[in-house]
């Protein structure tokens, strides 16, 4: 499987279903954590997406996932379940869930340190190195199925000393990128 495809299936789309009706707002990921040789899925996405949703008796969030057979479905992951990252200056939210990999197309990204410095190893940042991100395209997300893009841009600076932000100093790698809206919690590659 090409690296951009295997980025594309670890795409998910957090929102509402109003109804019968799907409505997008944002990007999220498939993770997992393990403990004691368990593995524990987990979603992905930034705080801002979900920071104005309100549940309804008619409303209901989740994510929107491809299922192996063509098409996709809703899973309900209700507000309360979704916890976020304990510094406010940290734009995340994460919800436990566990799809079946037998009825649904994706794939995991691990997040732990072993493997992001394996991938560092494997591609070592640095000025005007290609990166790219996949997530949603608010205009076109697909009817049927989730339909993840591809952006793409380069590491512009790297993490020489903290960068200021609107949530204060933090330490990162700038990349200029050519994005849109609905790229929140996108998952991004080297």
């Amino acid at each position: 499987m090409r690296p951009e495809d295997r980025v594309r299936k670890g795409v998910v789309y957090v929102g509402i279903l109003a109804g019968d009706t799907f409505v997008p707002l944002g990007t999220g990921f498939m993770t997992f954590g393990e403990v004691d040789k368990a593995v524990f899925p987990f979603v992905v996405t930034a705080r801002h997406v979900l920071s104005s949703v309100k549940e309804s008796a008619t409303t209901k969030i989740g994510v929107r996932m491809n299922l192996n057979s063509g098409g996709s479905q809703f899973i309900p992951v209700p507000l309360q379940r979704w916890k976020a990252h304990p510094e406010d200056a940290c734009d995340l939210m994460m919800a436990q869930i566990a799809p079946d990999p037998s009825a649904y197309d994706y794939q995991m990204t691990p997040c732990d340190l072993a493997s992001i410095k394996e991938a560092q190893t494997a591609f070592p940042p640095a000025i005007g190195r290609e990166v790219f991100i996949a997530g949603l395209y608010t205009s076109h997300h697909g009817a049927v199925k989730n339909i993840p893009i591809l952006r793409n841009g380069h590491i512009a600076a790297m993490p020489e000393e903290p960068v200021r932000t609107s949530v204060g100093y933090t330490d990162g790698y700038l990349v200029e990128m050519r994005s849109i809206a609905g790229l929140s919690a996108a998952h991004r590659c080297l």
